[in-house]
């Protein structure tokens, strides 16, 4: 699809982002305007396929395919479609899905060690969010393999159910970064150490619990100043806080606190954690009823109310 650039600054996800640019070629007068394309969502990879297959392959499920090329760009797809036609055409028949699927990388196992520490991990976030009634908890799951994709892989994740409309209190979103940094804590508690795992992109759990972070005290006003900083729009909070090192400072300060906070409870619920670890390594997934059970099997605990000191 083509696009008329204009006076715009045009990037991809393998480019220097705007905000790593020299502030002397984005000044107002040369870059008027800034356009940011990035890598494509699963459903844009499934529409980018759809569209390169034209008329081949109607009604077939293409959702595995663009669930396993998570950071491909549009001209890889439609390299992995031509290589499909290819397939068929010396086959002398119709294209079917395997062809495209046959152009994928082989998923790889991952090593024990890192699949344990992932359900650690996870168990962690989902205890945590238990333990402060975050919301309901719909499922947690561990991946035992990863398609190489140069990129961080995803090895799991905690799915929970928010109710409606939130009031957004003040415990509210400590609770929430609480939970962001649960899988951490379960690393440092159970393992002697934390990883990587949850930095190093947007959408980590150090992301989200920076961002809940910022927009508690730059923006609503509920950390230790009112003063009104930013609006809640993410790139402009973090714009901010790149240039506010007092900002910083307070960013650092609420997070570190609700990382002590989330240690002490995994430290006091720290069968419950190992049980939940131990569930995922044998099944690969638990719904919320299966995880609720297998912490209820430790009749100490208490499932809600286990806010414990939320200051910052």
């Amino acid at each position: 699809m083509a696009r008329r650039a204009g006076r715009a600054s045009w990037w991809s996800a393998h480019a220097t982002p705007p905000d790593r640019l020299d502030a002397a070629l984005v000044r107002a007068g040369r870059l008027d305007r800034h356009v940011r394309i990035p890598l494509p969502d699963q459903k844009g990879r499934e529409g980018i396929l759809r569209w390169h297959l034209q008329s081949l392959l109607p009604g077939v499920d293409l959702s595995e395919v663009a669930a396993r090329t998570e950071g491909w760009n549009g001209a890889s797809l439609e390299q992995l479609v031509r290589q499909a036609r290819r397939l068929a055409r010396r086959g002398r028949r119709d294209m079917t899905v395997e062809d495209l699927v046959s152009g994928l990388p082989a998923p790889v196992a991952f090593p024990d060690a890192l699949r344990r520490r992932t359900a650690v991990h996870e168990a962690g976030h989902a205890v945590v969010g238990l333990m402060v009634d975050a919301g309901e908890v719909i499922s947690v799951s561990i991946s035992s393999a990863a398609v190489p994709n140069g990129g961080i892989q995803d090895g799991g994740g905690v799915l929970f159910r928010e109710g409606g409309f939130r009031e957004r209190t003040r415990s509210q979103i400590l609770d929430a970064i609480a939970v962001r940094l649960g899988g951490l804590a379960a690393e440092e508690v159970l393992l002697g150490e934390r990883s990587a795992g949850g930095g190093g992109a947007k959408g980590s759990d150090l992301h989200g619990a920076t961002l809940s972070a910022l927009t508690f005290e730059a923006s609503f006003g509920l950390g230790e100043g009112f003063a009104y900083l930013s609006s809640s729009d993410e790139d402009e909070l973090f714009a901010t806080l790149r240039l506010d090192r007092y900002l910083q400072a307070r960013i650092d300060k609420v997070l570190a606190g609700q990382f002590a906070r989330v240690k002490e409870i995994i430290e006091r619920h720290r069968q419950e954690v190992e049980r939940v670890a131990e569930a995922l390594l044998a099944r690969g997934s638990l719904t919320g009823d299966e995880l609720r059970d297998v912490v209820a099997q430790q009749t100490r605990l208490k499932l809600v109310g286990e806010s414990g000191n939320r200051s910052s």
